[in-house]
């Protein structure tokens, strides 16, 4: 038992040492990228885990069998034995224990007699058999043994729900995380009431499958990484309102305006050197060319027209065609370069 406490004591270090690291390196790396409530949910994962890890290291299931490195079909008589030589208690010459059994482990003896008590020990554990007094059954035993996990699936849901709360960019994982330990619960409950039924003991007793202690850890196995993993996984943007989008595009409009006024010079040296100028009449008699193969498909026509973006049909050099008025979509863009030029005009001029 000190060699248990010792281990659970020293990968508690670990893990909070790890955790401590972690925090400390967000915090320095970047404030505003994180949210808010990130620190305390981060927290709350930490503490789950610690709890899960003591559960799992240093109060696991009790079990009578491999505490004594007995097998399942050791006559109770030699359990007894063992059990009273490993607590010290004294013996008369006849081999009988002086001092009685606490009452529980008695009634747990006792009801070893029977086979059937030993394929449900497997199944749902030493406390089930040794303190439901009214349980005759394996439906009874299931009712028994259901709130204890049906509470840790529950705390564990609490904990991811949490950690995946508005806010903390995590929603989309919520979906997985929550499916994740409802399969697993499924799994779990066929493996007690179907599964573990059908697999018979061994002969000898050797090699029984101790179903409720593979179970328990596999459950505590899940529940200690399925919320470290949800934490941990990439945060998607939230939406923060209309507000959130002003900052990105005051910063654009100012970029824009830049270039703006920085286009005149661009075009002027693009002229002024005879290389560029042969590249940019070459790329823009190929986008035109392009353009043009598009603009002049009828199929690309008709769509564009029944989408309510109907550019066509093309006319003379002014873009009118012959008694026929021009799409929507190309009066507004003749409307916009208009526009465009104007302002160009008015940037050459300044």
């Amino acid at each position: 038992m000190p060699l248990v406490s010792l281990s659970f004591l020293f990968t508690s270090i670990a893990i909070t040492a790890a955790w401590l690291y972690i925090t400390r390196r967000n915090s320095s790396a970047n404030v505003s990228a994180l949210p808010s409530l990130h620190p305390f949910l981060s927290a709350i994962v930490l503490l789950h885990s610690l709890f899960i890890l003591h559960s799992a290291i240093v109060c696991p299931p009790a079990n009578l069998f491999n505490r004594l490195n007995v097998p399942l079909t050791t006559s109770v008589e030699r359990i007894r034995f063992l059990l009273v030589r490993e607590a010290g208690i004294a013996t008369d010459t006849a081999g009988a224990a002086t001092i009685q059994l606490p009452k529980g482990i008695e009634y747990l003896l006792n009801k070893l007699n029977s086979a059937e008590s030993r394929m449900l020990y497997t199944r749902f554990g030493q406390r089930a058999i040794q303190t439901c007094q009214h349980c005759s059954s394996s439906a009874d035993y299931a009712l028994f043994a259901l709130p204890r996990p049906l509470l840790a699936y529950i705390r564990s849901a609490a904990v991811i729900s949490f950690v995946t709360t508005r806010g903390m960019g995590k929603e989309r994982w919520r979906t997985y995380a929550l499916t994740a330990l409802l399969c697993a619960a499924l799994v779990e409950a066929y493996m007690v009431v179907i599964a573990s039924a059908t697999v018979p003991i061994p002969r000898d007793g050797r090699g029984a499958i101790m179903w409720h202690d593979i179970i328990f850890l596999c459950r505590h196995v899940l529940f200690f990484i399925l919320p470290i993993i949800t934490i941990i996984l990439p945060s998607s943007s939230t939406f923060g309102g209309p507000l959130a989008f002003l900052p990105p595009a005051l910063m654009n409009l100012e970029q824009a305006i830049t270039r703006a006024h920085l286009l005149k010079y661009v075009r002027g040296s693009v002229m002024r050197r005879a290389e560029l100028r042969e590249r940019a009449s070459r790329w823009w008699s190929r986008d035109a060319r392009e353009g043009s193969w598009g603009r002049n498909d009828e199929n690309v026509q008709r769509t564009a027209e029944k989408l309510g973006l109907g550019y066509g049909p093309f006319g003379n050099e002014d873009g009118v065609g012959e008694g026929i008025a021009e799409g929507k979509l190309k009066m507004g863009a003749r409307m916009a370069v208009e526009t465009l030029k104007g302002g160009f005009n008015n940037l050459q001029s300044t």
